[in-house]
């Protein structure tokens, strides 16, 4: 069972990826998996990607669109949404106690937003969130 701050967290992430799903439905949040499962792995993943600093930075997506300042305004878009996904993920990985089968699904958004994967890094945030949602 979930407390109200879970379930006020839960709802908030569920907001934010329905704002992304309405406004980038072509992401698709589609699950995916990886073999890792320790909260150590999950903080060194997260050294030095800013998740929890909440800085700003940009990526360019090629010719995806029209020019280079929508390129990079849509990139920091995703890089920041992201960013803020991913660390109320951990976050509330770190104290769902029940919930460490789930630990490997936000390494692994973790790993793909080092990557500067942003989109990968959404659904696999996604992949997480719904880990952590049926084991509250």
């Amino acid at each position: 069972m979930t407390s109200s701050l879970s379930e006020l967290e839960l709802s908030e992430l569920q907001a934010e990826f329905d704002s992304l799903e309405a406004d980038f439905g072509e992401f698709g949040f589609a699950g995916v998996d990886d073999e890792h499962d320790t909260l150590s792995e999950l903080d060194a993943e997260l050294s030095g990607t800013g998740i929890g600093e909440m800085s700003a930075g940009g990526e360019d997506f090629g010719e995806m669109f029209a020019d280079e300042f929508e390129q990079q305004f849509i990139g920091r878009l995703i890089k920041n949404k992201a960013r803020k996904i991913i660390a109320k993920i951990v976050a509330l990985v770190r104290r769902a106690r029940g919930c460490a089968h789930c630990v490997p699904k936000v390494v692994n958004a973790v790993r793909l937003f080092k990557a500067k994967r942003y989109a990968a890094a959404i659904r696999a945030a996604w992949d997480a969130y719904r880990c952590i949602k049926k084991c509250l």
